[in-house]
């Protein structure tokens, strides 16, 4: 039987008269960085779980690997009436860069593939690898991930990433988040959507709280959420112009106010030897919010129905750091600040009344407790300064 034409193994302009001519050797093709897609293939140190490292080693050679190759390549792996060359003595090797330094490069033996039973689901596969990520250090290899999943042109669901920010938050690895948005080109992930900005601000959040509020931990929230803040504005994670306004996080007073929250009380934990800048800062978030404040998602101090208590502990998720935000931003301007009194008078006739509702429906409602809403209230009751 003839073998494999080397074009299809390696499309270059070779003669046509060496389209038959049969293999008897171990044939190895280097993809160059003009010829690779998608950058290095990405490379994972094991992690604390035998089954997380399984999970990655499948993606990474049956899904990633893969997107990396040629068009001819990729036609040898999935065709059937071509996998006949992969299967015989005569094998096919070729060498990728991999992201384990600018030099490296490791080699591949093409194997057949079968798109249907060889490639796991991204969705539950995805949810699988959160749960599994149980150490600190196991959400080193996110950034990779993604950045295969974006190259394999297998897309993050909203909820998939909302999911993956709040775990991220819990495990105190919020910085990861952040950095997987500053390389938002290749793990496309962007903050281009409130909700999910929301999810990364209490992110930065979780950093002070898990911290017990320490002026070390808060100091590394308030640069956190400063740095989250410039990539809403950044032109990367900007929504399209025709997506609606209602999802952009550049207008939501919430995502803007846990900036000042932590930036405020960074402020009053320093006291005297708090920075200049960083109370320009403060009226500046705080101007912000104000500015903001028509677009704010918050009536419940005027809803006179029923309100459930799963919407009760959303309202009470999002406003609770709103309302300590707001306090600390007074006491960090000084009450006689013009800033400070337009602050006063929102806090007073829109935050305070429609959190103080939300919390009383929640604790009628009786063993909510553990709800991310009454959580976050108590978490946020807890810092004193």
């Amino acid at each position: 039987m003839a073998g494999i034409a080397p074009e299809l193994a390696y499309p270059t302009r070779i003669c046509l008269r060496l389209r038959h001519k049969p293999i008897t050797q171990i044939r190895k093709y280097t993809t160059t960085p003009s010829r690779q897609k998608h950058g290095p293939l990405p490379t994972f140190a094991p992690t604390s779980s035998s089954e997380l490292d399984a999970l990655l080693s499948t993606f990474r050679t049956n899904i990633f690997l893969p997107s990396h190759l040629l068009r001819a390549q990729q036609n040898l792996i999935y065709k059937k009436t071509l996998q006949h060359h992969l299967t015989g003595e005569d094998l096919i090797n070729v060498e990728l860069p991999t992201s384990t330094s600018p030099t490296s490069k490791e080699s591949f033996t093409l194997v057949p593939l079968d798109r249907f039973t060889d490639e796991p689901d991204t969705k539950a596969s995805f949810h699988k690898l959160l749960d599994l990520m149980q150490a600190k250090s196991d959400w080193d290899v996110l950034p990779g991930f993604l950045e295969g999943l974006m190259g394999s042109k297998r897309k993050l669901k909203r909820d998939m990433a909302e999911k993956m920010v709040r775990r991220a938050g819990n495990a105190g690895r919020v910085g990861t988040i952040i950095e997987c948005l500053r390389r938002t080109e290749r793990t496309g992930l962007r903050v281009d959507n409130v909700a999910l900005a929301r999810v990364v601000m209490r992110g930065t959040l979780q950093t002070a709280i898990q911290s017990g509020w320490s002026e070390e931990g808060v100091t590394k929230a308030a640069k956190q959420a400063g740095v989250v803040m410039g990539l809403i504005e950044d032109p990367a994670h900007v929504p399209a112009e025709h997506q609606s306004k209602k999802i952009d996080p550049r207008r939501a007073p919430d995502v803007v106010a846990i900036a000042m929250a932590l930036m405020a009380f960074k402020v009053l934990k320093v006291g005297e030897g708090a920075r200049v800048g960083d109370l320009l800062q403060v009226e500046k978030y705080a101007k912000r919010v104000l500015r903001l404040w028509d677009n704010a998602e918050l009536h419940f101090n005027t809803f006179t129905g029923e309100i459930k208590w799963v919407d009760a502990s959303k309202g009470l998720l999002m406003w609770a750091p709103v309302v300590q935000g707001m306090r600390w931003a007074i006491r960090a301007l000084g009450e006689q600040s013009e800033t400070s009194k337009r602050l006063g008078k929102v806090l007073e006739a829109d935050v305070e009344p429609s959190v103080e509702k939300t919390k009383q429906v929640v604790e009628l409602a009786g063993g909510k407790e553990k709800m991310l809403g009454p959580m976050m209230f108590k978490e946020m009751q807890k810092a004193v300064v």
